[in-house]
């Protein structure tokens, strides 16, 4: 089973170059706002934990992680779960890279893909390319 689920819901949230191309200078036919990413994050938890009977198949390649996988993926779960994240979608995205909890989150994500053996910088190449901060 391909791990694209969960690689496409975490690599966005664990790369700061995605955040800045996307969030900080989108456009409006190219931009992403934080309530999708923190979404992303929180249905790869709620596979790891089986909320979703529906998708038996995610929940079980979820529950097939490795120790190093699933302690990453309880770190972001137990960050989300936080009084502190509940107002991250309504900060910019000049505050949210600031914000520790945030840093905390994408640090998490970024060590759960590579526990999965992802990436994350052929990733960016292929989605955000050369982009440069202004």
């Amino acid at each position: 089973m391909s791990l694209d689920y969960f690689t496409s819901r975490l690599a966005p949230v664990a790369s700061v170059a995605y955040q800045r191309k996307f969030g900080v200078s989108g456009t409006a036919a190219e931009y992403i706002i934080a309530s999708e990413l923190l979404q992303g994050a929180w249905e790869c938890i709620e596979r790891l934990e089986g909320h979703f009977p529906q998708a038996a198949a995610l929940n079980g390649q979820a529950q097939s992680f490795g120790a190093p996988v699933k302690a990453e993926l309880r770190c972001i779960g137990d960050l989300l779960r936080s009084p502190e994240s509940q107002d991250l979608e309504i900060l910019s995205w000049a505050a949210l890279l600031q914000n520790p909890t945030w840093q905390k989150l994408s640090l998490h994500a970024r060590f759960a893909l590579s526990a999965l053996g992802f990436d994350l910088t052929a990733w960016e190449q292929s989605e955000v390319g050369e982009y440069r901060v202004p």
